[in-house]
């Protein structure tokens, strides 16, 4: 299973409520599931929280985003970007996501290792 670290206090955070200003109504809720459901793809389809490659398309299509075009694609990169790159991702994310990328591949390599003696 993957999974993705998220702070337990994202519903308080200054930048997903102006992302509910500006493309939810105000509804935090919403901006939360939208902004956690980007978060959940960045985890395969951009590891390294670069979003600068990911279409404005694409980019609500991970969001399951429903409201006007480019509206909250612009909101995500505006408030929780810098230079096109997730905030905060490589601590809580990237790391974690390299850390078992390295257990795997010495996982593998012991197996290998046991194999050939």
């Amino acid at each position: 299973m993957n999974w993705i670290r998220v702070a337990t206090t994202i519903k308080n955070d200054p930048s997903v409520h102006a992302i509910a200003a500006e493309c939810c109504r105000g509804d935090i809720a919403k901006a939360v599931g939208h902004v956690v459901a980007v978060l959940a793809e960045c985890s395969t389809h951009a590891r390294t929280g670069d979003l600068r490659a990911v279409q404005s398309l694409t980019l609500e299509e991970w969001a399951v985003w429903r409201g006007k075009s480019g509206a909250l694609d612009k909101a995500i990169r505006s408030h929780l970007c810098t230079d096109g790159v997730l905030r905060s991702w490589d601590k809580y994310n990237g790391a974690p996501i390299r850390e078992n990328e390295a257990h795997r591949a010495r996982m593998k390599a012991r197996r290998e290792a046991n194999r050939d003696q």
